[in-house]
């Protein structure tokens, strides 16, 4: 029982014995029988080093798909994806703060987004958080409003 540590509590009461306690105001006293696991750990991923050795090519291959971004806005957003809290692969501290600093109300283009976005406005349904440019969602929400 290295991981488990039992913890028993012996007080043993049936339903008679819990009325009565209810009758003469007493705390009822429950038989409790419950695992608790000490070594409570999340298993992790451990990438292969080839990824962190290629991320930053592949990311210059990415971000060149993207127009109206500056050289050195670029540089940034590579910065504050690779130097948070898990890196690359921690998408949700960094996704937040890119898209609402370098591409929320400008004017951008990338291939792969448009790509998404037509098939998810085909279907008229977007993933809860797939980011939309402010006019897509100005249609979609005059659109909503007429029908």
């Amino acid at each position: 029982m290295a991981l488990l540590e039992l913890v028993n509590e012996e007080k043993t009461m049936g339903l008679f014995d819990f009325l009565k306690s209810i009758q003469k105001n007493e705390v009822p006293a429950i038989k409790t029988n419950i695992q608790v696991n000490t070594n409570r750990s999340i298993p992790t991923i451990k990438p292969e080093q080839e990824i962190f050795e290629c991320y930053d090519e592949v990311f210059k291959t990415m971000i060149a798909d993207i127009s109206g971004l500056s050289a050195s806005e670029a540089k940034e957003i590579n910065s504050i994806i690779k130097n948070g809290e898990g890196g690359f692969l921690n998408m949700g501290r960094y996704q937040a703060t890119v898209w609402e600093k370098y591409f929320k109300g400008r004017n951008w283009h990338w291939n792969e987004y448009e790509e998404w976005n037509k098939i998810f406005t085909k279907l008229d349904k977007f993933p809860a958080r797939f980011p939309m440019k402010r006019i897509l969602f100005q249609l979609r929400l005059k659109r909503y409003l007429v029908n």
